[in-house]
């Protein structure tokens, strides 16, 4: 008892439920050859039961009216097993589950009927036959019950990790959706006015486009009037040009055989005085 009180499982249980409940649970297990023959009365601090020890056992066992009983209860409640000692779940092995429990549960009441501790929850609640020797390895009710939420977190966590990634693309394209959505709901509910304002600016920028359509073409016009009229004040000029040079070769001429006259009658005029 003096290493129980240290034992880092069963102090938390001595603290719990007190030194009194806890050595009476561990001296009736005892009793019960539920431990191993390594363990001796002196051992466990106490003297040699007398032959009606598990009468002397029993009647210790807290009455009603004594506030233990919920204690009691709770540490050897046949309704709510694994709040009992796990130095009890251990040294009586695996328990079994279903119609094996329901059979066993069964034979009890007539192994321990003419004994005393029949009243005793515990006779009912763990009813374990002697194990063998090298048992079947069996799940333990808290593996058992826990399998389902194991595979459920397998099955977020492979979900987490198969899932198709978003990337920045794809996040736009739905932004992009989600807008033209919602200008699609927002014609649905205003469609009369909306509809009214496009044809308006439709026809504004109609006119815009044929008025600057208009403008290009007559200027595109002008233009080619003003070469027409660059052309004609060309040839005009090159018209001009030679017309002067015409009557420059003509000037030149006349000036030549008025000269060419002169010279002949100064001839004949010398010829007449020699």
């Amino acid at each position: 008892m003096a290493e129980a009180q240290d034992h880092p499982i069963t102090k938390p249980l001595i603290d719990l439920y007190g030194k009194h409940v806890f050595s009476v649970v561990v001296k009736r297990l005892w009793i019960k050859e539920r431990f191993g023959s390594g363990y001796t009365a002196q051992s466990l601090d106490w003297e040699i039961p007398a032959p009606n020890a598990e009468t002397e056992y029993t009647s210790e066992k807290p009455t009603e009216d004594t506030p233990e009983k919920s204690e009691w209860e709770v540490l050897v409640s046949a309704d709510v097993p694994e709040k009992a000692s796990p130095c009890v779940l251990e040294e009586e092995g695996p328990m079994e589950e279903g119609p094996v429990e329901e059979a066993t549960m069964k034979e009890a009441p007539a192994e321990y009927e003419g004994s005393p501790e029949g009243e005793l929850p515990t006779a009912k609640a763990y009813p374990v036959e002697e194990p063998d020797e090298d048992p079947p390895a069996k799940a333990s009710p808290t593996e058992v019950h826990s399998e389902d939420l194991w595979e459920s977190v397998a099955g977020i966590q492979d979900t987490a990790v198969n899932r198709t990634p978003i990337d920045s693309n794809v996040l736009r394209k739905f932004l992009d959706d989600a807008v033209k959505l919602t200008e699609i709901l927002e014609m649905k509910n205003h469609g009369n006015i909306v509809r009214a304002i496009q044809l308006d600016i439709g026809k504004t920028i109609e006119g815009l486009s044929r008025g600057e359509q208009e403008a290009e073409d007559q200027q595109e016009k002008k233009l080619k009037l003003i070469a027409e009229e660059r052309r004609r004040l060309a040839e005009r000029e090159a018209d001009a040009r030679k017309d002067q040079e015409k009557i420059k070769r003509e000037c030149q001429k006349s000036a030549e055989l008025e000269v060419n006259a002169l010279l002949e009658e100064a001839k004949k005029s010398l010829k007449t005085t020699t």
